[in-house]
């Protein structure tokens, strides 16, 4: 999943959606109730859906 800020303000987002995600460039995990963007940002993500299952 990418999200992208093309405003010029800082925006945080809420992905509503099972499973837990993770930064492709980073490897960290992102918190799915509080994606935060900068100006311009953007962030890709991918979803470990076997987590989600498990718990």
């Amino acid at each position: 999943m990418g999200l992208f800020n093309f405003g010029s303000d800082r925006v945080v987002l809420s992905v509503d959606e099972l499973g837990f995600y993770y930064d492709l460039m980073t490897r960290e995990r992102v918190d799915k109730d509080a994606v935060a963007l900068m100006p311009g940002g953007f962030v890709w993500m991918v979803c470990d859906f076997r987590k989600a299952i498990n718990e």
